[in-house]
Protein backbone atom coordinates (compact mmCIF):
# COMPACT_ATOMS: atom_id res chain seq x y z
CA UNK A 1 0.00 0.00 0.00
CA UNK A 2 1.26 3.46 -0.71
CA UNK A 3 1.27 6.09 2.07
CA UNK A 4 -1.91 7.79 0.84
CA UNK A 5 -3.81 4.50 0.77
CA UNK A 6 -2.60 3.72 4.28
CA UNK A 7 -3.72 7.10 5.64
CA UNK A 8 -7.13 6.84 4.01
CA UNK A 9 -7.69 3.25 5.16
CA UNK A 10 -6.66 3.95 8.77
CA UNK A 11 -8.81 7.09 8.85
CA UNK A 12 -11.83 5.16 7.63
CA UNK A 13 -11.17 2.41 10.20
CA UNK A 14 -11.14 5.10 12.89
CA UNK A 15 -14.48 6.57 11.87
CA UNK A 16 -13.51 9.20 9.30
CA UNK A 17 -15.84 9.27 6.31
CA UNK A 18 -14.81 10.32 2.82
CA UNK A 19 -17.71 10.69 0.45
CA UNK A 20 -17.88 11.84 -3.14
CA UNK A 21 -20.82 12.65 -5.37
CA UNK A 22 -18.66 12.73 -8.49
CA UNK A 23 -18.02 16.48 -8.46
CA UNK A 24 -17.43 17.15 -4.78
CA UNK A 25 -15.60 15.24 -2.08
CA UNK A 26 -16.48 15.65 1.59
CA UNK A 27 -14.40 14.60 4.58
CA UNK A 28 -16.17 13.97 7.88
CA UNK A 29 -14.15 13.59 11.07
CA UNK A 30 -15.35 10.96 13.59
CA UNK A 31 -16.74 13.64 15.93
CA UNK A 32 -18.55 15.82 13.40
CA UNK A 33 -21.68 15.37 11.36
CA UNK A 34 -20.86 18.09 8.83
CA UNK A 35 -17.96 17.75 6.44
CA UNK A 36 -15.35 19.89 4.82
CA UNK A 37 -15.96 19.83 1.09
CA UNK A 38 -13.86 20.42 -1.98
CA UNK A 39 -14.85 20.59 -5.62
CA UNK A 40 -12.88 17.59 -6.80
CA UNK A 41 -13.68 13.97 -7.44
CA UNK A 42 -10.36 12.36 -6.47
CA UNK A 43 -10.07 11.39 -2.80
CA UNK A 44 -6.30 11.19 -3.23
CA UNK A 45 -6.12 14.93 -3.96
CA UNK A 46 -3.57 16.61 -1.64
CA UNK A 47 -6.24 18.89 -0.11
CA UNK A 48 -8.29 15.86 0.93
CA UNK A 49 -5.31 13.90 2.26
CA UNK A 50 -4.18 16.97 4.23
CA UNK A 51 -7.42 16.88 6.25
CA UNK A 52 -6.66 13.37 7.54
CA UNK A 53 -4.32 12.64 10.45
CA UNK A 54 -0.75 11.84 9.36
CA UNK A 55 -0.71 8.34 10.82
CA UNK A 56 2.59 7.37 9.16
CA UNK A 57 4.60 10.22 10.69
CA UNK A 58 2.71 11.25 13.82
CA UNK A 59 2.87 9.01 16.89
CA UNK A 60 0.02 10.97 18.50
CA UNK A 61 -2.22 10.16 15.53
CA UNK A 62 -1.30 6.47 15.77
CA UNK A 63 -1.96 6.55 19.51
CA UNK A 64 -5.49 7.77 18.75
CA UNK A 65 -5.92 5.03 16.14
CA UNK A 66 -4.75 2.39 18.62
CA UNK A 67 -7.53 3.48 21.00
CA UNK A 68 -10.04 2.23 18.41
CA UNK A 69 -8.89 -1.37 18.94
CA UNK A 70 -10.82 -3.60 21.33
CA UNK A 71 -8.79 -5.63 23.88
CA UNK A 72 -8.51 -8.73 21.67
CA UNK A 73 -7.34 -6.68 18.70
CA UNK A 74 -4.91 -4.81 20.96
CA UNK A 75 -3.22 -8.14 21.70
CA UNK A 76 -3.15 -9.06 18.01
CA UNK A 77 -1.79 -5.61 17.19
CA UNK A 78 1.05 -5.99 19.71
CA UNK A 79 1.91 -9.42 18.28
CA UNK A 80 1.81 -8.11 14.71
CA UNK A 81 4.01 -5.15 15.60
CA UNK A 82 6.50 -7.48 17.28
CA UNK A 83 6.56 -9.82 14.24
CA UNK A 84 7.23 -6.89 11.91
CA UNK A 85 10.09 -5.76 14.13
CA UNK A 86 11.83 -9.13 14.52
CA UNK A 87 12.05 -9.47 10.76
CA UNK A 88 14.99 -7.06 10.85
CA UNK A 89 16.86 -7.80 14.10
CA UNK A 90 16.56 -8.72 17.74
CA UNK A 91 13.98 -6.58 19.49
CA UNK A 92 14.33 -5.19 22.99
CA UNK A 93 11.45 -3.99 25.13
CA UNK A 94 12.69 -0.43 24.60
CA UNK A 95 12.48 -0.82 20.83
CA UNK A 96 8.92 -2.16 21.03
CA UNK A 97 7.60 0.84 22.89
CA UNK A 98 9.47 3.21 20.59
CA UNK A 99 8.31 1.75 17.26
CA UNK A 100 8.02 4.31 14.48
CA UNK A 101 4.59 5.57 13.46
CA UNK A 102 4.88 4.02 9.98
CA UNK A 103 5.56 0.58 11.45
CA UNK A 104 2.65 0.98 13.85
CA UNK A 105 0.42 1.97 10.92
CA UNK A 106 1.37 -1.17 9.01
CA UNK A 107 0.74 -3.36 12.08
CA UNK A 108 -2.62 -1.62 12.65
CA UNK A 109 -3.76 -2.31 9.09
CA UNK A 110 -2.55 -5.91 9.19
CA UNK A 111 -4.32 -6.47 12.52
CA UNK A 112 -7.61 -5.38 10.96
CA UNK A 113 -6.95 -7.35 7.75
CA UNK A 114 -6.95 -4.11 5.77
CA UNK A 115 -3.38 -4.30 4.49
CA UNK A 116 -3.12 -4.76 0.74
CA UNK A 117 0.27 -5.76 -0.71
Amino acid sequence: MNPEQQRITIAEACGWRIESDGANTFVYSPNKTSGTGYRMNDIRHPKIIKLLPDYLNDLNAMHEAEKALDPIRQCRYAETLYRLMIGNHAVSGFMKIHAAAALRAEAFLKTLNLWKP
